[in-house]
């Protein structure tokens, strides 16, 4: 606390004398401003947190299957929204983006193939892909990616899945606990 009031006091002190023109104060969890603020060097935090137990077939060998968020019920966002397919990234800057997919294969002997992906405005995000090969009928296969990109203002994100063979499907399941995710997805601005 010592520390905080000493802060408070050297800005008061620059904001009087003139060397100053803003100031940031905290009360609480809220951050209060005075002053203005210019430049290009100030951070603004943008992420975004959603999972989705949804479940999609692969309808099409071969086909990209868009990922939903329609069951997403407890949105964590601030500069990113997601509309249940697009995730709209109001400032450009670099993002380091996770996602966990689940999928399961129910033929008897799988030999399937399962890529993920992510798009930024419609092209593929080089680094973003994933592939796993299901080998057990019914067996929960996990596709798992952490990456980082440069994204501009306004981007468009969009998570995908294709599978070679009708009977894969995104699709998990939870032996103990209230919540199960088949997608996870978690996107935070770090520069």
């Amino acid at each position: 606390m010592l520390k905080r009031t000493a802060f408070y006091a050297v800005i008061a002190f620059l904001l009087l004398i003139g060397l100053a023109t803003a100031a940031i104060r905290f009360q609480g969890n809220n951050v209060l401003t005075d002053g203005n603020f210019t430049g290009g060097n100030i951070f603004i935090p943008s992420y975004s947190f959603h999972h989705s137990n949804v479940t999609i077939p692969v309808t099409v060998n071969g086909q990209w299957e868009n990922v939903s968020f329609v069951d997403d019920t407890e949105e964590l966002e601030i500069g990113i929204i997601n509309d249940n397919i697009t995730f709209a990234v109001d400032t450009g800057g670099v993002y380091f983006v996770t996602y966990t997919m689940l999928f399961q294969d129910s033929a008897g002997s799988p030999t399937s193939h399962v890529t993920t992906r992510v798009l930024n405005n419609n092209n593929e995000i080089s680094g973003s892909s994933v592939e796993i090969d299901p080998s057990k009928q019914n067996s929960e296969m996990e596709a798992h990616n952490a990456f980082m990109v440069t994204l501009s203002d306004n981007a468009e994100l969009i998570f995908q899945f294709a599978g070679d063979d009708t009977t894969v499907s995104l699709l998990g399941h939870s032996t103990f606990g209230e919540h199960y995710s088949t997608l996870v997805v978690t996107i935070r601005r770090i520069a």
